[in-house]
Parts: structure tokens; sequence; C-alpha cells
């Protein structure tokens, strides 16, 4: 235990007995008692009375003899402390708070014991004092609060999430409950973030959580207020005028919120107002006061600069993310018998953005250049140079034809003009009769080809641009017959920290369905199956499928776009000079598809009609949870739900459906659809 000095010489004094220890504890600044061996107190000095308003006989009734002087949440650990002492023997020590009778505040005291033997070793008394110690605590506590307020203020440039765990920090530790309100560039304030020490409580911010709590009037005078950048304590809260404040509707939701005292302190940067942080007391029973100033004063400080510096971070962000997004190809080409799609999403936005793109280009031989890369960093500088490199690549394959050597001569500019940077590239060429395809790799993930049934990795290995020198590289040929899908990213899409192989796996699971040889926009199919959750890092995707067919797309909140959709449909087929009566049934079919996704499903459609396998087959996707697809009549005759799956079914050969895990549906009709020559028109896949 610490030494008490003061311990000793009442000891000694206790020896000349109790009348000589009083006289010299009434004169001393601490607060000093005396108690019996069983822990009974018998005496009190007058600085102990003057302080708690309570002589002995208000104290001295067992565990009771603390309530409503000691604060309530230190009594059990003060009362085991003193209990062990009393059993052991060993001097005693405690930090607690006490209630000040005249303005009923709380202050830290320490408290200490020495025992008092008789001459045969045996315990007859306990002398202590309590010494105050508030300012050295709070001093303390308050440091530790503001580092500890400074670590989740800056943990991420989402300035929400963190005014949000800086609100979760101070409760119950510094008040009851706090609320941030922010303004916004009409000076309207709006609750961002709040919590409560009780969960009622808690509900009753969440419900006002993104509100304007202040009616008009009343809010553009706290907003003067704020203006004037001054701390505000409120020592005993006025309720009632408070929620005059406030606009009507939300009476009734804030009335369990009764506050007793408060402070405001207003969130200033750079001379604009921003806000507010508003701290109060309420169940505890205690009051703010001039003291509790510098702490929440120094919090808002911080809180200021943190919600300059996440602002500050967005507006470069966007900045950024608008000329990545300007780099990269404002179209892509449409070249006959293959689709040409892809997309691009950033990272979340607690991350920078980075140098990922992807690019396709028709060459003047009609062959079709396709490039995906990352150039490695990130911010506003990757995006620059990803933006030269794209360019760069596009403008060489105008004079050159070999992958390999466009990688080369790419890596010689970017050795000569940027030869800090390291940049992945994949490059390939596809011949002007979709045949063959030429193609290098300069240390990027290998593309991924869907042949048939099977899914392969285009392995070709190369030092990324900016390191590759006189390293000689290789182009590779690929023969393109019977290739369905290729599919070039960046890692984004598939690298995790402890799940990369199951991302993967994913993207090739995504890669093998029907759906996706269906789907309009095949990169954004990628995407929205694979990426059911938001990445930190950008992704690229640009997917090359060949063979399409005719399709549609349209909402199903569309209602005209999808009766379009039929119209064409319908006259597509009479171009094919196909039996009326088959034409009728098919238009049924695709009806009843169509509209049982609308009820089912809303959200993007993509509706496929596919001629290249023996049988024409109708094909419907759809963004909506999977459904068993039971293809029976209503038991109620008069429903409109269940029947369109059974017709469909009846006017096809066949109808399956394929649920697409964190996509949505995939439903194909086999049409009974047949030529003047009693069968439709075949298509051969590329190179066939």
């Amino acid at each position: 235990m610490r030494g008490d000095h003061n311990l000793e010489p009442l000891r000694d004094a206790l020896a000349q007995g109790v009348e000589r220890l009083a006289l010299i504890a009434d004169a001393m600044p601490q607060l000093v008692w005396l108690a019996r061996a069983d822990g009974t107190i018998e005496f009190y000095n007058r600085r102990w009375i003057e302080y708690t308003g309570l002589d002995i006989e208000a104290t001295n009734d067992e565990y009771g003899k603390a309530k409503g002087v000691v604060h309530p949440e230190d009594l059990a650990p003060l009362w085991e402390r003193w209990s062990d002492a009393l059993a052991t023997g060993v001097p005693y020590e405690s930090e607690y708070r006490l209630r000040n009778a005249a303005d009923g505040e709380y202050r830290w005291f320490i408290a200490r014991a020495l025992p008092v033997h008789d001459e045969r070793g045996v315990i007859v008394r306990w002398v202590g004092t309590c010494t105050d110690v508030d300012e050295q605590r709070r001093a303390r506590d308050n440091l530790r609060l503001i580092a500890e307020a400074s670590d989740v203020l800056f943990e991420s440039f989402d300035s929400t999430t963190n005014l949000q765990r800086l609100t979760e920090l101070l409760v119950p530790e510094a008040a009851d409950y706090v609320a941030v309100l922010l303004a916004d560039s009409e000076d309207r304030l709006r609750t961002v973030a709040s919590a409560h020490r009780d969960p009622e409580g808690a509900a009753v911010l969440e419900r006002v959580r993104g509100e304007r709590l202040f009616a008009p009037e009343a809010e553009r005078h706290e907003v003067r207020r704020l203006r004037e950048n001054r701390p505000r304590v409120i020592r005993d809260f006025n309720v009632g005028a408070a929620r005059d404040a406030f606009r009507p509707y939300l009476a009734g939701t804030i009335a369990p919120l009764n506050p007793l005292s408060s402070i405001t302190i207003p969130l200033y940067s750079r001379g604009v107002m921003l806000g507010a942080l508003y701290v109060f007391h309420e169940v505890s029973g205690r009051r703010y006061g001039d003291g509790d100033l510098p702490l929440f004063t120094e919090i808002g400080r911080r809180a200021s600069i943190a919600i300059e510096n996440a602002s500050s971070y967005e507006r470069e962000r966007r900045i950024a993310e608008t000329f990545q997004r300007a780099s990269l190809p404002l179209s892509l080409p449409r070249p006959h018998g293959i689709v040409v799609d892809a997309i691009f999403t950033p990272g979340s936005e607690e991350s920078e953005v980075g140098g990922d793109w992807y690019d396709s280009v028709a060459l003047r031989d009609g062959s079709l250049l396709i490039s995906v890369g990352d150039v490695m960093g990130r911010g506003l500088h990757a995006a620059v140079i990803m933006a030269r490199i794209r360019q760069l690549i596009a403008a060489i394959a105008l004079y050159e034809s070999d992958p390999a050597l466009i990688l080369d001569s790419a890596d010689h500019f970017v050795r000569q003009g940027s030869p800090e940077m390291i940049i992945t590239a994949f490059v390939g060429i596809i011949d002007p009769t979709r045949t063959t395809m030429r193609y290098a790799n300069a240390g990027h993930r290998f593309p991924l080809l869907r042949r048939g049934d099977e899914t392969t990795e285009l392995r070709a290995t190369g030092l990324p641009l900016g390191v590759r020198g006189e390293v000689a590289t290789t182009s590779h040929a690929l023969d393109l017959m019977g290739a369905r899908l290729l599919v070039l990213y960046t890692d984004g899409l598939v690298e995790e920290r402890g799940a990369s192989e199951e991302r993967e796996q994913r993207l090739r699971s995504v890669v093998m369905t029907d759906a996706i040889m269906h789907a309009n926009e095949p990169a954004a199919f990628i995407r929205d199956a694979c990426l059911r959750e938001r990445r930190r890092d950008d992704v690229a995707i640009l997917a090359i499928r060949f063979e399409p067919g005719e399709s549609w797309s349209f909402t199903a909140e569309n209602a005209q776009a999808a009766n379009d959709a039929r119209g064409d449909f319908v006259r597509y087929l009479r171009g094919r000079d196909l039996d009326d009566e088959a034409i009728e049934a098919a238009e049924l079919v695709f009806g009843e598809l169509v509209g049982n996704v609308v009820r089912h499903a809303p959200g993007p459609i993509d509706v496929q009609l596919d001629w290249s396998g023996e049988v024409p087959a109708l094909h419907v996707i759809d963004r909506g949870k999977s459904f068993s697809g039971t293809a029976r009549l209503p038991t109620n005759p008069l429903s409109e739900g269940g029947r369109g799956l059974f017709i469909a079914e009846q006017l096809s050969k066949r109808v399956t459906i394929e649920h697409v895990p964190g996509f949505g549906n995939h439903i194909c009709a086999e049409l009974e659809l047949e030529g003047p020559e009693g069968r439709a028109p075949v298509r051969k896949y590329a190179g066939e």
C-alpha cells in the first residue's frame, strides 16, 4: 500500500486517547475516521461531516452505511476491499467517489486505513483518511478518454461510423447519452450518431437518426449559437423548454428522454461550423459543471478535425474516381458474332482508388484488341498512370500485332517515364475470323476460358511492366474452336485475406453457369454473382462471349419496355419465315415467363433467344430469390399466380430452372419452332 504520512501520527495520537485523535483530526484538511475492529464507525472528523453532511448515526447501518455518500458504481468494490481488510488485517486502500452535500457533485478520493493493535497484537481499531484526488484522477481519466477518442475518430475515413463509435465510447463513462448533429450545406442539423446507456433510450435515439430534431425557428436559433463557437453548460436542464424547440411530430418519440444536465460543444474547422456534440446526464443523477468543459472541448476539437479530414479525403477520392472512370473506355466495340462487355467497380470508401483498367479496341484489319491490367499503388497518381498505359497499349496495337512486343514496348515507356511503377497487364488480339487469339501476359492473373463444359486458365507468364527489361517473352496462340466465354479480370474480384481460394472457386462456378451464356451483360453478371459484399480493392472485368443470339433487357417495373420487347420478339420470329401457330405459342411462352418474373422478382430482366443449338431456346434471367419452379396449375381456378410455368411447359419441349447463388434465376424454355424445312436455322460457335 502506498503510504499516507498522516496515518502514523494519527495512530500514535490514538494511543493517547480518542480525544487527542479528534483534536488532531479536526485540524486536518482530509476526511478522517475511526472504526472498531468489526468495521463499525465510531468517529468522523469535522471535515467529513461538512463534506458529506452525514454523521455517525446516519451512516452506521452495515452495507447501507455508504449509500448516498459513495457513488453507486463504486459502492460494491469499496465494500469488498473493506471487508477483505477486516478479515485479513492488511492495510486498506481504495479509490472511490464521495458526494459533496453542498452541491451534490461527486469527487474522487483515495481512502487508506491502518489497523491499531493492543499489547497482545490483536486489532482493536482502524484509523483511516480520505484524501481528495479528484483533479489528478479526472486528469488521468480525461487523458485516457481523449486518447481513446482519437483512436476511434481517426480509425477510418468514414466519419459517420467514427462518430458513432465516439458516442459509444463516451457512454456511460462521461455521459448518460450523447448525440452528434451535423449541418448540411443549407445549415440543416441532422442526427448522425448517438448512444444511450439504457436500451430504451438507445431505441429512442435510433428512431431519430437522420432526422432534423429542431423546429425551423429553433434550428435557426441553434445554428446562430453554434456559429459563435462557444461551448455551453446547462447545469439544470429545462426539459419542457427543450421539447418546445423540437419538431411537433417528434414529441412523442423523444418523450422518454429526461436530461438533467447537458453540455453543447460546437464542431468547427477552418472557420466553418460543422455541427455539434451534445452530451447529457440523465439517470446517473450527475450534473455537469465548468470543470467538465476541457474534456469535451478537446474531444470536440479532435472530432472536428476528423470530420474535415474525412470530407477532404472524400473530395479527393471523388476527383480521382471520376478521373479513373473517365479514363476507361466510354464505349466498347460491338463486332458481329461476339458480345464484348466490361464493368468497373471501385473499392470500399475507406480505400483510395487504384489503377485497374479494361479495354477493347477494334483494329483496322478487323482484329479485336483486348487488355486488362492493374497499376500497383493507389490514389490519383495510379489512376493517371493507368490512363496512360491503357491508351499506350491501344496505340501500339495499331502498328504492332504481336501482344508480347506490345507489352515490351509499353514496358520501355514505363521504365523511361515512371521507373518507380510496377504494372501487371494481359493483352490479347482476336483475329478477324474469330477463330484464333494471340496473347501475352505481364504478371497478371490468368484469364478464364470456357470451352464446352470445361473452364481453363490461359497460363502465360511474364514479368510486369516496369521490370521486364531485356527478358525475352513470346506470345501464345489460342484456337477458339468451341470457345464460348473468355473472362479477363483484376485481382480485386477474387483476392481476400483468408478466402481467396473460396472466391476463385466461386468465380469458376459462375463462369460455368448456363445463365451467364444468356445474360445480356456477362461482366455485370459476374460482378453481381461474385461480389456479394463490398470489397476494399477495385475490380475490373472484361467478358468476351461468342455467338450471342438475339437479346432484350428491361426492368420488371417497366411494363411498356416489357411489352415492346415482346413485340420485337414476335417481329424477329416472323422475319425468319416460321409457322404462325408456332410463333403464337412462342409469344405466349415469352409472355408467361416474363410475367412470372415481373410478379416475383423486381429489378433487371434479361431475355435471349439462342439459335445455336439443335433446338431454339428462350432464356429469361432475373435477380430474384430462388424458387422451386413447380409447373402445375393453382388449386384456385381464379388465381393469377402459379399458372405461368405450367403454360410455358405445356407449349415448350422442355423448361429448366437454374438458380445462381448471390444473383438470381435463369429459366430456359426449348421452343417448338420450325422453319419451312422442318427445323430452326442452326448457328455454330466461334470457329466451328
